[in-house]
């Protein structure tokens, strides 16, 4: 089995000193390249950086790669369905890195659930509706208020850690 990497230089990572850099924390932020100047947003762990979401550019996968990386059926062709927003050319700036991320979160990693009632976040009204973005980010909505729309007003992307 062969892996493709994809080798980008990125302005301003930190040194090996810097506490994140070497703790198992996973970095996200836009960066920018140092060869030709443009963003991509990246999560850097361990002082190696690598481009995410549609910004890490399309690639297929043979079947016996997806097997390796526990690829289901559906994720892969979900994966396939958004073929055509990956790209390996970078963003004018930050922000637009930041967008990029933001829209590949919500068409990716958006769900809908139900719990406990609290007061949806833009009208005040009690619901038991949720909407989750990955696993971090969670918005108490109506169900007037539970859309794309209304979703990527309150989510914003910018510089951020995981673990």
């Amino acid at each position: 089995m062969s892996f493709m990497w994809v080798s980008v230089r990125y302005q301003n990572v930190p040194s090996r000193n810097f506490r994140w850099a070497h703790e198992g924390v996973n970095y996200l932020k836009a960066r920018q390249r140092a060869g030709d100047k443009r963003f991509d947003y990246t999560q850097m762990n361990d002082k190696i950086v690598w481009p995410i979401g549609y910004c890490a550019g399309y690639r297929e996968y043979t079947l016996e790669e997806r097997n390796a990386f526990c690829m289901s059926d559906k994720w892969y062709e979900e994966y396939e369905s958004r073929k055509s927003q990956y790209h390996a050319d970078g963003h004018v700036d930050a922000e637009e890195a930041c967008e990029c991320y933001k829209r590949y979160l919500l068409d990716s990693s958006l769900h809908y659930g139900v719990d406990t009632k609290k007061k949806c976040e833009v009208c005040k009204e009690w619901t038991d509706k949720r909407t989750m973005i990955g696993g971090y980010t969670s918005f108490v909505l109506c169900e007037t208020h539970t859309t794309r729309a209304v979703i990527a007003s309150l989510f914003t992307v910018g510089e951020s850690w995981e673990s």
